[in-house]
């Protein structure tokens, strides 16, 4: 005896399918919906805290695609810029995060390091932001400039992945 799909059926579906699709939602407001983590691929013992406070890490790359990095790791890290100073050896930037926190990123050539087989140099990144998810904030930056810089690495371009 074959039974029909009844109203009821149909109302149960429908639940079910919203219910499926909110739970869906839910998880990815609560996942933060920023993109990619930008901690994925990055080893966690590689950002570590600073001597003055807030998070550091140091790497091999090219000193010329501090800029392309800064533009990904800003953009995986829901911060802004608010100020550059530049020379040789060292760039400072005034962060300024979602919640309102403000913060120092600085990116240091360790010239004393010398230089790699590919003729990457040893660069320090520096970043603090203040507030009660600073550190987060501070390691997101480092992990997407770290991320993007090893990509660039002996290369003149790299897709963003």
């Amino acid at each position: 005896m074959k039974k029909a799909f009844l109203y009821s059926d149909r109302v149960l579906f429908a639940w079910l399918i919203l219910t499926l699709g909110l739970l869906g939602l839910i998880g990815g407001v609560q996942a933060g919906c920023v993109g990619p983590d930008p901690m994925s691929g990055v080893r966690a013992d590689l950002i570590t805290p600073a001597e003055g406070g807030g998070q550091m890490t140091e790497l091999w790359a090219d000193w010329d695609d501090i800029d392309a990095a800064l533009s990904v790791g800003l953009e995986r890290s829901e911060l802004a810029t608010m100020l550059t100073t530049t020379s040789d050896e060292r760039r400072t930037w005034e962060l300024l995060s979602m919640p309102g926190g403000a913060g120092m990123l600085t990116a240091e050539r360790l010239l004393e390091k010398g230089r790699d087989a590919k003729g990457s140099e040893r660069i320090r990144l520096t970043a603090s932001v203040s507030g009660s998810r600073g550190d987060e904030f501070a390691r997101r930056v480092l992990a997407g400039m770290r991320a993007r810089l090893l990509q660039l690495a002996g290369v003149s371009y790299a897709p963003v992945k």
